[in-house]
């Protein structure tokens, strides 16, 4: 069940009360540090197959005439790599900007909630009370 990123706040059931549930801002940050995780593992795999692309390209220049062909077939496959890494980096990196303005979405709507909670506690309120 999709009920999305939201902080459900209750009208105050007693004075002085309020009941919130934050566990979906909590589930975007989790969120947010998955992706993040994911882009920096996915950079870290294209620097380890750039490094191997450069690795192989001077193992064929010192190799036989013969291996060339299966070199070049190497070369092919990283820069399919490559090319499916760059492209998942920048499909998670839009999820992030997205999760990111939902985050501060959330977060405007919560001090909204709040403060119309507190307003709902300040209108119970009498006054101030004399000290005699």
């Amino acid at each position: 069940m999709d009920r999305g990123f939201f902080l459900s706040t209750k009208r105050p059931t007693g004075s002085g009360k309020l009941d919130a549930d934050f566990e979906t801002i909590r589930s975007v940050q989790i969120l947010t540090d998955k992706l993040r995780r994911l882009i920096h593992i996915l950079r870290l795999n294209g620097n380890v197959c750039s490094r191997l692309q450069g690795f192989f390209h001077r193992l064929a220049l010192q190799s036989p005439p013969e291996m060339i062909p299966y070199f070049g077939q190497c070369e092919n496959m990283f820069d399919s790599f490559r090319f499916q890494t760059e492209t998942h980096i920048l499909q998670l990196e839009s999820v992030l900007s997205r999760v990111l303005g939902i985050r501060s979405l959330v977060g405007a709507v919560s001090v909204k909630s709040l403060l119309r909670c507190l307003t709902w506690d300040s209108s119970d309120w009498t006054g101030p009370r004399s000290s005699d």
